[in-house]
């Protein structure tokens, strides 16, 4: 064997030497779980602007499915707050929410009547 076959062959064996203990070592696991993850998360915030896109034009304000949302995203949150507020707070808590409620589903209604009227909003 001429000098030169034996640097190859030493160079062979060292590459796979570093490529075999590269291989046993956790580091391109990790590399690879890590890649799967960056990937994995693109995928889902991916899904998540479209989905959100979907459910905003599904329950759009002007939409009945919006409007039933709206009204009960409201209670809910003055339900928490009147759990978590002082017991002294929740009498004027309840008027705030009321006139809330009120003056929203009268806006709305009145809205909702004047599209009726001029044609904007079909009768389903």
């Amino acid at each position: 064997m001429t000098s030169d076959t034996v640097s190859q062959a030493t160079s062979l064996a060292l590459t796979m030497y570093r490529l075999s203990s590269w291989l046993k070592s956790p580091r391109p696991y990790l590399m690879l779980i890590g890649f799967a993850g960056f990937l994995s998360m693109m995928v889902f915030l991916g899904i998540l602007v479209v989905g959100e896109r979907l459910v905003r034009h599904w329950i759009a304000a002007h939409s009945v499915g919006g409007k039933v949302i709206g009204g009960t995203y409201r209670i809910v949150m003055f339900a928490l707050l009147l759990v978590f507020c002082n017991v002294e707070q929740r009498p004027a808590l309840i008027e705030v929410a009321l006139a809330v409620m009120l003056i929203t589903y009268a806006y709305e209604g009145l809205v909702t009547l004047h599209e009726l009227q001029t044609g904007e909003r079909p009768v389903r």
